[in-house]
């Protein structure tokens, strides 16, 4: 009887601990994130994602009727404002007959970038969120965030 129980304790637990790490499967590779001076005060923030084989993500301007856009936060400093909005290379756009709407998808890696202007000649960091969503031909996961930094000399 003790052996039975140890086995399906075991079993159980072993169960549980594979769902509980699949749940946290992350396709999406964010590498790396970086900057581009353009003139004394002013810069290019470039965010780089690599996307697997199968797997896609959404644009932040895909229709938010059918899957979850993605989404960057700044946070705010004195140091550096925005200009204008982030900005993306061309995606792959589609008409999805189930949420009846387009659908704008990346598949291949993509790079995003926010221009930014710099208040003074201080080094900062400029830090950020992204909200995104994953999925392949078979499921989207839950929608995710993915915080990143960069330092701006």
């Amino acid at each position: 009887m003790h052996l039975l129980l140890k086995r399906s304790l075991t079993g159980f637990f072993l169960f549980f601990s594979i769902l509980a790490s699949a749940q946290n499967i992350d396709p999406l590779k964010w590498w790396s994130v970086s900057h581009k001076q353009i003139n004394d005060s002013e810069y290019s923030i470039v965010i780089h994602c690599e996307i697997p084989k199968l797997w896609h993500t959404f644009s932040q301007y895909t229709d938010s009727n059918a899957e979850t856009p993605m989404a960057f936060t700044y946070n705010a400093s004195s140091d550096y404002s925005l200009v204008g909005k982030t900005i993306e290379d061309p995606c792959i756009s589609e008409y999805d007959s189930v949420f009846k709407c387009t659908v704008k998808y990346f598949t291949k890696p993509v790079n995003f970038t926010q221009k930014i202007v710099v208040h003074n000649h201080k080094k900062f960091i400029l830090q950020g969120n992204v909200y995104f969503q994953s999925c392949n031909n078979g499921q989207c996961l839950r929608p995710q965030e993915y915080d990143f930094s960069v330092n701006i000399p």
